[in-house]
């Protein structure tokens, strides 16, 4: 009977070892997909969404300049990051493409 209890735990410990390690692997393979998937680019402020270059003119951002802008591509889902300085502030945004800040 101690036999047969511990062939049968054996075997469990065995399986739950074999499912986590496929998991983990799984789980590796799609941050690394997901990593290689998204391209960030600089862009002009010219080269915004009209609605976004709107939201930069607004009165909530009117008094800080913007530094830079870069486009980030993720599959087909398009966002954008503002850097804008105010004097020695600094502070970075992130857009969608109708001007809505995410994240």
């Amino acid at each position: 009977m101690k036999k047969s209890i511990i062939a049968l735990s054996t075997m469990l410990f065995l399986a739950v070892g074999v499912a986590n390690a496929q998991t983990e692997k799984s789980v590796k393979e799609a941050q690394q997909t997901q990593v290689v998937e998204q391209d960030k680019v600089e862009v002009s402020q010219d080269d915004l969404p009209v609605t976004l270059q709107e939201v930069l003119k607004s009165d909530r951002f009117n008094s800080w300049d913007v530094s830079k802008i870069y486009e980030v591509t993720k599959g087909k889902e398009k966002t954008y990051e503002v850097i804008l300085m105010n004097g020695e502030k600094k502070a970075t945004y992130k857009f969608d493409a109708e001007g809505k800040t995410i994240g």
